[in-house]
């Protein structure tokens, strides 16, 4: 028993909690990685935001050159380059108001100008862009980054922004902006990221534009590796972050071996209890079936558990104790029932008159009133001959509903003669007067109603049988428009004690109630509808009987 509760307490407690921890850890991890790329896809994009509004800045800067009148007459006039002072202050205003600009430069067909530093062998990269500046038809273009060196010997990385200078749609000079390093170191300065992830600009063309780690290279992509991307709105470039989701768990390490360290203490600590647990309730289990063996088996049923432990089996053994003490009462019970009903059969016996004298004594009656021709004492002892022949089956208590109704026409004949300004009537469906009844219910009822209900009335008393079925219950009502009951009498119907006295006289309700709980039950009871003056309305509930038991 012992090692049955422990096995079972470790399937249902212990195996699902490990199972449960599984699932929690894998679903931990998978939750964890999906907020980090969720978070570090929501700062890419905000780093692309950052890099659009940087560039469409110097987007517009670079539009202040048509809005210098001055300098578009000298870029169309034939003025030399070197006396065009608006297109050099112009480019001299460039590079003197963003420390990013190293050089600024204007190349027409009169030749090149430019401010800042200068760049050596720029002329390879205008020719470069000639075709792309084209197709963008004077807006502006975004290259690569060029290690290239300044007019003063200084190498360093280069990216330039170049656009064509449009007059009535044709190109009349092309305008580059040279960016030094400076402006990818300020933009990688303050990225929200750990210093292990790559993060990288590169063109449509897949080219390497920068990189906050520009000497690893980029990083390949493998089935632990997640790219995320956003492409930029003013330019071709997009930013790039590499995500590799075992870093990810990694960070989670602490917290996971702290987690499976308490899981383990959790495993081990319900398998200690469930051993002492199991101990513990055996014990008080078999002394529990020992005594439950002796009630079962011997037939004793005084036997009582000790409750002195105070746990879910004291509760039992209290309930146990109630069980033994139940069936005890019970048993006194039932002897005192059997002992009701031999008094109440006696009581029956009693009541009954000697047979056949009285049938003979009867029959001389009627025949001597056909011979003289008193036709109402021939109806009326022939009424109670037939009443009284049915009265003398003293060994049968059940009798089908239709011979009851019977019985009660002959009673009403008899009492016709007495209270001759009454009605009777029948509303009892045929499908339901051959299930059979307790003997003479029905007419002790009309009885009631009779004398006790209608006797007094100053008008013609009405009395109505009924009877319905609903489900498996068979329901007779006798109703009068009588003086009704006194409230009295229906509070001492309720009663429990079905021999209590009688103080009101209605000798007939309380036997039909003492015979309906004797037979069926406390469940079946008179149910009465009366008050004083208003008529009373009187229901036998009885089961569907179609054989007497």
């Amino acid at each position: 028993m012992q090692k049955k509760i422990f096995l079972w307490f470790v399937l249902i407690v212990v195996l699902p909690s490990g199972i449960i921890y599984f699932i929690a850890n894998h679903l931990f991890i998978q939750y964890a990685v999906e907020q980090q790329i969720s978070n570090n896809n929501q700062l890419i994009q905000e780093m692309r935001k950052n890099l659009d509004t940087k560039l469409q800045h110097y987007q517009q800067l670079s539009m202040q050159f048509y809005l210098n009148t001055q300098a578009m007459e000298e870029v169309l006039s034939d003025t030399p380059l070197i006396e065009c002072h608006a297109i050099q202050n112009q480019l001299d205003g460039f590079v003197n108001s963003n420390r990013l600009i190293a050089s600024a430069y204007l190349i027409t067909d009169k030749g090149t100008i430019f401010s800042g530093t200068g760049i050596q062998n720029i002329e390879p990269i205008y020719i470069e862009i000639q075709p792309t500046l084209l197709s963008l038809e004077g807006r502006i273009y975004w290259t690569q980054t060029y290690p290239m060196v300044t007019n003063f010997g200084l190498a360093d990385t280069f990216f330039f922004g170049a656009r064509h200078i449009r007059k009535d749609q044709k190109p009349i000079a092309t305008l580059i902006l040279a960016f030094n390093s400076q402006f990818f170191e300020d933009f990688f300065q303050y990225i929200p990221f750990s210093k292990n992830q790559e993060v990288s600009l590169t063109n449509s063309a897949g080219q390497l534009i920068a990189s906050n780690h520009p000497l690893s290279g980029e990083t390949p992509l493998s089935k632990t590796n997640i790219r995320l991307s956003s492409t930029s709105n003013a330019s071709d470039w997009t930013i790039s972050l590499v995500l590799d989701t075992r870093n990810i768990s990694r960070e989670l390490t602490f917290i996971r071996n702290m987690f499976n360290l308490s899981v383990v203490l959790y495993l081990l600590f319900f398998l200690i209890i469930s051993h002492l647990l199991s101990k513990q309730l055996t014990k008080q289990i078999h002394a529990l079936t020992a005594a439950v063996n002796q009630v079962g088996e011997e037939g004793v049923f005084d036997v009582q558990v000790d409750v002195s432990q105070d746990d879910e089996i004291k509760q039992l053994s209290i309930s146990f104790n109630a069980m033994t003490n139940r069936i005890q009462k019970l048993l006194e019970e039932v002897k005192q029932e059997e002992e009701n009903k031999r008094k109440a059969h006696m009581q029956t016996l009693q009541l009954q008159l000697t047979p056949h004298l009285l049938y003979n004594s009867l029959n001389t009656i009627r025949w001597m009133a056909q011979i003289n021709g008193q036709e109402n004492i021939k109806d009326v002892t022939f009424a109670l001959s037939r009443y009284l022949r049915s009265l003398s089956d003293i060994e049968s208590e059940y009798i089908p509903l239709r011979k009851e109704l019977e019985l009660m026409e002959d009673y009403t004949v008899i009492q016709r003669f007495r209270y001759q300004d009454f009605t009777i009537s029948q509303e009892v469906p045929e499908s339901l007067q051959d299930y059979l009844i307790h003997k003479l219910m029905i007419v002790n009822l009309v009885e009631n109603s009779i004398i006790h209900g209608i006797a007094n009335l100053s008008e013609p008393g009405v009395i109505t049988v009924q009877a319905r079925r609903e489900d498996e219950t068979l329901y007779i009502t006798v109703k009068d428009n009588g003086v009704g009951l006194p409230q009295e009498l229906i509070d001492t119907l309720t009663l429990q004690d079905d021999y209590a006295t009688d103080e009101l006289n209605h000798t007939g309700l309380r036997n039909i109630q003492t015979r309906l709980r004797l037979y069926h039950g406390p469940s079946y009871s008179l149910i009465v509808d009366s008050s004083p003056g208003e008529g009373c309305s009187v229901t036998i509930p009885l089961p569907l009987i179609t054989k007497e038991p």
